[in-house]
């Protein structure tokens, strides 16, 4: 469970929603990510640890009745699929983070 594509797909979804969640977030607020988390009174935090719960929860439950989450395949939704779509959220996600840190702005107001 804790070894081999389980972890991979479980921080790939939770980063897939973290990457549009801040960039909706940012686009309804004008915060960064980093201010969406850390400034006072911003409920980002809050949000995060809540929503990491949930999504964990519901991808561990398949998990637990020994489903594969290479077994999974419905149209276009297949598991390879999934995780390519999980790295590239990271690196999205990791690219907001880093670009805020360098430019001092966040993502959509320096190109908005």
């Amino acid at each position: 469970m804790f070894d081999g594509a389980a972890p991979e797909t479980i921080n790939g979804r939770l980063a897939m929603v973290g990457f549009v969640w801040a960039l909706l977030a940012e686009k309804a607020t004008g915060l960064g990510v980093l201010q969406q988390v850390f400034n006072p009174g911003a409920a980002g935090l809050v949000n995060f640890v809540a929503i990491v719960q949930i999504f964990t929860f519901a991808s561990i439950i398949p998990m637990l009745k020994g489903e594969s989450t290479d077994a999974r395949r419905w149209g276009p939704f297949r598991a390879q699929a999934e995780r390519w779509n999980g790295r590239l959220a990271m690196i999205g996600f990791a690219a907001l983070i880093l670009h805020e840190a360098i430019r001092g702005m966040p993502f959509l107001t320096a190109f908005l």
